[in-house]
């Protein structure tokens, strides 16, 4: 089991790098920590009352240093020396990570077989490039509204399903939207089917949206009518969505594009 692992990862690495290749100011990256959690929570759970003294930051040093398929076989050659060489934990732990008290002996070989098969998944960073910024910041350090802009850019990558979006724009900074949000669009709509709910024009007017419906809301009902609906070039349609927020300013970034003139 533990010598498949690193096929594992190499082809999340490879999936992630060609996901990458189809965004502009996201990177996604598996990087060179991993998510110990699940091993962390089975060693808790098999040393839960065996006397060993500060157990989090004990089993949180062995989870940092030494990978589940060589504790194991550490444990099955009674290896306490280098238990503590490699992990840097105190002898008491290490002699009680060997020897499992209050286990009978085939719970100890189950345990031992659990240990050598938990999974240690890669873990996963998603990064976005800032407007008018070269480098790259790990969402952790993003906005909410940034947090968004990378992950709506991951969800419009080419894939064969319909897509519903509702209010992509909800903040997302206006340069991102203009930008980055309408390019993935243009590029993925031909390849899948997109439903997108928005009050910014430049989404459907940059966007090259083949279909606009504009609604309006029945007041005091939970119902909308449909108010105009087309493609862009109808002129009923144009005023309509002129109306929208940024509306103008859509339709002359869209005119520049075309070089076209639009009345």
């Amino acid at each position: 089991m533990a010598r498949t692992l690193p096929n594992i990862r190499v082809k999340r690495v490879d999936i992630t790098t060609e996901m990458s290749k189809g965004l502009r100011d996201v990177n996604i990256m598996i990087t060179d920590s991993y998510n110990k959690n699940k091993y962390f929570d089975l060693l808790d759970k098999i040393y839960a009352g065996s006397g060993i003294r500060n157990k989090e930051e004990q089993l949180s040093k062995l989870c940092l240093s030494i990978k589940p398929d060589d504790l194991a076989q550490k444990i099955v050659a009674d290896d306490v020396g280098g238990i503590i060489s490699e992990s840097e934990v105190t002898e008491n732990t290490a002699d009680i990570i060997v020897n499992m008290p209050r286990a009978e002996p085939l719970e100890r070989l189950r345990n031992i077989f659990k240990i050598q098969i938990v999974r240690i998944e890669d873990e996963l960073e998603i990064m976005l490039k800032k407007p008018d910024e070269d480098k790259f910041d790990p969402l952790s350090k993003l906005s909410f509204g940034e947090k968004c802009s990378a992950i709506l850019s991951i969800a419009l990558l080419n894939k064969k399903n319909p897509l519903v979006l509702d209010q992509p724009e909800e903040e997302l900074d206006h340069a991102f939207v203009t930008k980055d949000i309408v390019e993935s669009i243009r590029n993925v709509k031909g390849k899948r089917q997109l439903f997108i709910v928005t009050h910014n024009a430049n989404i459907p007017v940059l966007g090259d949206a083949e279909l606009v419906i504009k609604v309006k809301k029945v007041p005091g009902e939970d119902k909308c009518t449909i108010e105009e609906q087309g493609a862009l070039e109808k002129r009923e349609v144009t005023e309509k969505v002129q109306m929208l927020e940024g509306g103008k300013e859509a339709f002359e970034k869209r005119r520049e594009k075309y070089g076209i003139e639009i009345s």
